[in-house]
């Protein structure tokens, strides 16, 4: 179409602009709370999703500190904040603290895949505890 590439990117801005207002405001009421990791190294932002929506309400931080995760629920009115009754994160103790200080209303769920971790490594250590404790016991019988 030989547009300018100055003149796609406004063209898209309006788009995704139209695309906001059609949405509305986020008011989650069940909220899911990760980060990625941007750029090289462990610089890390958190996301924030409506899980009932289905859809990413909130980017930032410069980190995943309760610091970082605490400008979400600045970022968001007192009467939708208290609206948040689901809280689904991993086991990372700063948004943990955060969601327990900023939403002490919600639940905290934490995601399926850190909890079977954490179970599988508790299961490793018994059995190598098991498997050191009776290693005499099977040295008895070659």
């Amino acid at each position: 179409m030989d547009l300018d590439w100055d003149t796609v990117k406004e063209i898209d801005k309006l788009y995704m602009q139209e695309q906001l207002d059609l949405a509305g405001p986020p008011t989650p009421t069940a909220i899911g709370v990760d980060e990625i990791s941007v750029g090289p190294g462990h610089s890390y932002r958190i996301v924030v999703s409506d899980r009932i929506r289905k859809r990413a309400i909130w980017f930032g931080g410069s980190d995943r500190t309760e610091a970082s995760m605490d400008l979400f629920y600045a970022s968001i009115p007192t009467p939708i904040r208290a609206g948040i009754r689901l809280v689904v994160m991993d086991m990372w103790k700063a948004f943990r603290n955060s969601a327990a200080r900023n939403a002490p209303q919600a639940k905290i769920v934490y995601d399926k895949f850190h909890v079977i971790r954490h179970l599988n490594d508790a299961l490793d250590t018994v059995r190598k505890n098991e498997y050191r404790r009776l290693e005499p016991v099977i040295d008895l019988f070659p």
